[in-house]
């Protein structure tokens, strides 16, 4: 398994940021990366990388 490792500061609350990296389906909105996000099972997505 990969592990991709990235620090960088954001100027923003930490509860409006935990809300944004909680929806996991919407990542290929904020990172050309991924293709997409599917969730399949509570707690379990599925994806595609670009």
């Amino acid at each position: 398994m990969a592990i991709i490792k990235r620090t960088i500061k954001i100027a923003a609350k930490p509860e409006d940021i935990f809300d944004l990296i909680s929806k996991v389906e919407d990542f290929p909105q904020y990172s050309s990366l991924i293709a997409y996000v599917k969730k399949f099972r509570p707690n379990k997505y599925s994806g595609k990388l670009t």
